[in-house]
């Protein structure tokens, strides 16, 4: 007989031929031992001269009588007696099957560090041949059979010396679920031997359950065809074939949640699996092996092994494709579907029509089809290759804080399952008796609902602010109607938020400045009529300047006097209106930076910025307003052709002639690919002044009336009857103020 691999691989059809044999042999046999045919000493022989006859096709006739016999014995004795099934192994002597035995004949260890391919484990003078329903249930006796040995089954894997990963967070998370769920135990295959506090894993997910295994890597043989690493360690999955102890397996990802019990799947005939549909179009015919029940079997192992190093580099799809394309191609069984309601992504939750339903009947408003098997939460932008795919069946907070416009809000309190996923966790965690820093905040609901503890101090320590600060906001901004696309508000995950890098750009203003606006010398002056020469002031006059002098007293933040030179410097508080630390911006429209909540100021205002570009053809604003229905109504400061400044507006929404007023620089070169400071001041009598690096740079004037009916939301872009004039460079530290600023305070926040 040809080995196992070869054999699988190139005679399917002869392999399911001897299977079926050996299924109504060991029928014939017991069917005769029951009724006295055989005695307990013959039956081995018996057997034997079977297993020639099924290779060779003799004794046919007296394997359809006994047969006939078992048949018949079945029916009079009924559901009281359930046979005994046993895995048997022929070998051959080059000339045909020679002997089978309960056992397979040479099972060579596996090693504990290595799942080694088929090539150290392949038999060459015997194959097992088990039965399509191998590692059926063993009854103890005739009339009370046992429970059969079945399990769930899981693996955590994380690098040696590295903390537990969000792997095992998932599986102790499925262990409660399934705890709750199911009837059956559950089997963690993994590296990890303690929590970080210690706490011994074996010996807390007996508490859940939970058998501890140690995982096994499997070498994948030949070539790989895909990209993701890991789908690498997913590949180890296989090691669940060799798992023979069990009658029946289901296998879960480590990245889902379980909402109902799915023991029913034990039940079903053949393999079943989860549809891999990433895109929610529904009732996918392709294998997602998430969800995988299995029986398993030494030979399946084996022929995966060399299907998937036959195939090699064209398994595009990892583990999932070569079980699938084994089973389908090799085996010729290919493996079955559920439902969409019963398995399906995260990010498809409530597409799948509801199965209790008539089909005459609308669907079910609401969420009424939730999948009983949720693989990944589903998460923020392209998830194939970001790290929001599955942002709620995780216990990292930061990832599920998200920034809209100016509240910060935890997008998983919109995802139903996110709640149920946290409530296994943290029982699991409770469980077990752990106390770990990565579960502490995520487990605590003062932390979780509101952002901080009960007192008001940070979860988590060493994160910005909209990490780690309160919650303040459900859904963020409410959209006007009819709003340009490029003004429509969109969250972003709060790290993202957070990563808007300049490499070499200056810190820029903040959001409140302490300036010197005042300095005078006092040198000659008689302060409190105490020298008529002058030289006589002191630190007290330079106060009483300050403080109660009625011409500063309004503005006056703080003095500093100087002895020695007798000068009385006052300084004020400068607040922004508004901030924004800026970033990059270009090439696209959608490139362009979104000053969020950035209303057009009222006059008297000042505007004030640090730019970058080096792309002197063109215009380019710097911040632009309009009226979000793309009309010609707009306010925009900006770069002019050549690099210069410029600052307009227009009041009329229509494009009426005359109504657009600028203000515009002439011999400036800004846009050299150095950073420069700039700054306009509009006075409420429509007076511009124009800084550019704390000089003046131009001067005019424009309309008395400034536009009205500017939406709350700026960009370094065009957003009025064009979308268009793209800042192509960076902005740091845009500031406004409601207030006139001259150069001296110019200099005090650039």
């Amino acid at each position: 007989w040809p080995s196992i691999p070869s054999f699988a691989a190139h005679r399917p059809r002869a392999a399911a031929r001897a299977r079926a044999c050996l299924s109504l042999m060991r029928i014939a046999d017991e069917g005769e031992a029951m009724l006295g045919v055989l005695g307990p000493a013959d039956a081995g022989s018996r057997r034997r001269t079977r297993a020639v006859g099924c290779h060779r096709l003799r004794a046919l006739p007296s394997l359809l009588v006994a047969l006939a016999l078992g048949c018949l014995c079945g029916a009079l004795i009924g559901s009281g007696w359930r046979r005994s099934m046993r895995r048997h192994v022929a070998q051959s002597d080059g000339d045909g099957f020679v002997g089978l035995r309960g056992e397979v004949a040479s099972k060579a260890a596996v090693p504990t560090s290595t799942v080694a391919p088929s090539a150290q484990r392949r038999p060459t003078r015997g194959w097992a041949l088990p039965a399509h329903n191998r590692g059926a249930a063993k009854a103890t006796n005739a009339t009370k059979p046992s429970e059969p040995n079945r399990a769930y089954v899981m693996m955590a894997y994380d690098p040696p010396n590295a903390p537990p990963g969000e792997s095992l967070f998932g599986a102790i998370a499925m262990a409660r679920a399934l705890q709750r769920l199911s009837k059956y135990p559950m089997v963690l295959l993994t590296n990890t031997t303690h929590l970080p506090d210690g706490t011994d894993l074996t010996e807390g997910l007996k508490k859940l359950n939970v058998k501890v295994q140690a995982v096994k890597e499997v070498k994948i043989p030949g070539a790989q065809g895909w990209d993701f690493a890991r789908w690498t360690v997913a590949f180890w999955k296989l090691q669940v074939f060799l798992m023979t102890d069990y009658e029946k397996l289901i296998w879960l990802d480590s990245d889902a949640t379980l909402y109902r019990s799915i023991d029913w799947v034990f039940e079903l005939d053949g393999m079943w699996a989860q549809r891999d549909d990433w895109f929610c179009q529904l009732q996918q015919p392709g294998v997602c092996s998430g969800l995988l029940s299995l029986i398993p079997n030494e030979l399946d192992f084996a022929g995966l092994m060399a299907y998937a190093a036959q195939v090699g580099g064209t398994l595009t799809g990892g583990d999932q494709q070569v079980i699938s394309e084994y089973y389908e191609k090799v085996v010729n069984m290919p493996i079955h579907l559920l439902d969409d309601v019963d398995a399906s992504f995260g990010q498809c939750t409530g597409l799948a029509p509801a199965s209790y339903l008539d089909s005459a009947e609308p669907l079910m408003p609401g969420s009424w089809s939730t999948p009983a098997f949720i693989h990944k939460s589903g998460g923020w932008g392209n998830t194939n290759n970001n790290i929001y795919s599955n942002v709620c069946f995780s216990q990292n907070v930061t990832r599920q804080r998200y920034v809209i416009g100016d509240s910060v809000i935890n997008v998983c309190h919109f995802n139903p399952i996110a709640s149920w996923w946290r409530d296994v966790l943290c029982q699991a965690i409770n469980i077990l008796g752990a106390k770990l820093d990565d579960t502490e905040s995520f487990c605590s609901d003062d932390c979780y609902y509101h952002g901080t503890n009960s007192d008001g101090s940070p979860c988590e320590g060493g994160h910005a602010f909209v990490l780690d600060g309160p919650l303040n906001g459900t859904t963020g901004l409410r959209d006007l109607p009819n709003l340009l696309p490029i003004l429509q508000s969109a969250g972003e995950p709060a790290p993202e938020y957070l990563v808007h890098p300049i490499p070499s750009a200056r810190t820029g203003g903040i959001a409140a400045t302490l300036a010197r606006y005042q300095s005078f010398n006092t040198t000659d002056w008689n302060c409190g009529g105490r020298c008529k020469e002058g030289g006589c002031c002191s630190v007290e006059d330079c106060k009483h300047l300050c403080f109660d002098d009625v011409r500063y007293k309004p503005t006056c933040h703080s003095q500093e006097f100087d002895p020695f030179t007798m000068t009385c410097d006052l300084y004020r508080q400068l607040h922004a209106t508004y901030y924004s630390e800026g970033g990059h911006s270009g090439p696209s429209l959608g490139d362009s930076i979104p000053f969020l909540n950035a209303a057009f100021p009222k006059a008297p205002f000042t505007i004030a910025a640090h730019i970058r570009s080096g792309e002197p053809s063109g215009c380019q604003d710097i911040i632009a307003w309009g009226d979000g229905q793309g009309s010609w109504m707009s306010a925009e400061f900006r770069l002019s052709e050549g690099g210069g400044l410029l600052y307009g507006e227009s009041q009329s929404s229509g494009a009426v002639e005359g109504a657009w007023k600028e203000v515009v620089s002439s011999g400036l070169a800004l846009a050299d690919g150095g950073w420069h400071s700039v700054a306009v001041v509009r006075l409420a009598d429509g007076n511009v002044t124009l800084y550019a690096d704390g000089a003046l740079a131009a001067s005019g004037v424009v309309n008395v009336e400034p536009p009205v009916g500017l939406v709350p939301m700026a960009r370094s872009a065009r957003v009025a009857h064009t979308q268009d004039c793209v800042f192509l460079g960076d902005i740091s530290g845009l500031q406004m103020y409601g207030i006139p600023f001259d150069q001296t305070l110019l200099a005090a926040i650039l």
